[in-house]
């Protein structure tokens, strides 16, 4: 399969990195946009510039996806595994970060010339785990992955970020599925501003005590029902209110108490039409079939914001869009994902007026409604 444009512009912005005197590069690619399929073709090119590459995740199913793509490829590569005797971290390498960290507490480990290519920049970068890799392997150079390179508050965490192909410009040339956003007039209601305890972001306890009403209940179920049905993806902020959701519409749940592999199968399949999920669906979860998400999780996260809206950027036979129902105050807080870049300073970030300005239009069922 053939690079496409943006893709080629990161093997290209890469090879001028590796003589440039800065010793990291962020590659802010959304959702969707080939990660898995770039970072291979990366890691070749970094190993014929002379160097050894280590590939990092915590997310199994990508180091999996990533092997494949080398198997593919007609490339061998080794993995560190926690019950090895011996390590050979020469040629092309794909770890787990919490494997290798705990192999290094234990073992001394050396490389000559290393670049460490690593996904999820934002969630890593700064992490104990992380900074020991870096501290005990030395490499050479850091190539981070992410679609979000700033922190909770919408700051940028990293100074030298390469983003090859906006969000935008990714929608319009059909490489991402467009998002439709609605804003249903009923979150007028919800006092977010109870659950509002400090800096730290919304506890799970107290978004489920917001919801979970008889009046919310009533109004949920009425207006899931006047939906034309669509595979549905809905976020919730914990077991007991994805259940409690669940049984309001008839919806199977998944979450770490029901974690039938089945389930994602059967949606993914068209099988199901609406599954109800927690933590584990906002982030590394693919389902290209996905029509519809509704947002029932506030969050002062804008990195997790973007990436519960990326679950239905992906392209799929048919799906001309993908409708993203915000039943919280996310998308007043922030604004499009679409427009937006990152703070360097806190003092920078719009004011809630200006942000208001923004999405009011996109309270599509106003008049629905109050008909």
């Amino acid at each position: 399969m053939k690079l496409r444009p943006y893709q080629e512009s990161i093997i290209d912005r890469t090879k001028k990195f590796l003589s440039e005197p800065s010793k990291e590069l962020i590659i802010k690619l959304h959702t969707g946009l080939g990660k898995t399929f770039v970072m291979p073709r990366l890691a070749l090119v970094l190993n014929k510039q002379g160097y050894n590459v280590l590939v990092l995740s915590d997310i199994m199913q990508l180091i999996f996806q990533l092997d494949e793509h080398f198997r593919n490829m007609r490339l061998n590569v080794s993995k560190i595994v926690s019950n090895k005797k011996t390590y050979d971290l020469s040629g092309i390498v794909l770890a787990s970060e919490q494997t290798l960290y705990n192999v290094l507490k234990k073992e001394k480990l050396s490389i000559n010339n290393l670049v460490i290519l690593y996904d999820e920049a934002h969630k890593r970068r700064y992490g104990e785990r992380f900074e020991k890799i870096i501290e005990v392997l030395e490499p050479k150079k850091l190539i981070g992955f992410t679609a979000t390179p700033f922190d909770m508050n919408g700051v940028l965490m990293f100074d030298n970020i390469y983003e090859p192909i906006t969000l935008y410009e990714a929608e319009n040339k059909r490489y991402l599925t467009p998002i439709e956003y609605k804003i249903p007039t009923w979150i007028e209601q919800l006092d977010f501003d109870s659950i509002d305890k400090g800096n730290k972001d919304y506890s799970s306890k107290d978004i489920a005590k917001l919801y979970k009403t008889k009046e919310f209940g009533e109004w949920f179920k009425k207006f899931y029902e006047s939906l034309e049905p669509k595979q549905t993806l809905i976020f919730t902020s914990n077991i007991d209110m994805a259940d409690w959701i669940g049984s309001l519409i008839n919806a199977k749940t998944y979450h770490s108490k029901n974690n039938d592999q089945g389930i994602i199968n059967e949606f993914k399949m068209g099988k199901e039409r609406t599954i109800v999920g927690v933590t584990s669906l906002t982030t590394g979860f693919d389902a290209p079939n996905i029509e519809r998400i509704i947002n029932l999780r506030p969050t002062k996260s804008i990195p997790l914001f973007i990436q519960m809206v990326g679950r239905g950027s992906r392209l799929y036979e048919g799906k001309d869009k993908c409708e993203f129902i915000d039943v919280t105050n996310c998308l007043l807080n922030f604004g499009l994902p679409e427009e937006f870049k990152g703070y360097r300073t806190k003092e920078e970030q719009m004011t809630a007026k200006q942000r208001m300005s923004k999405v009011e239009k996109y309270f599509e069922f106003n008049k629905k409604e109050k008909d």
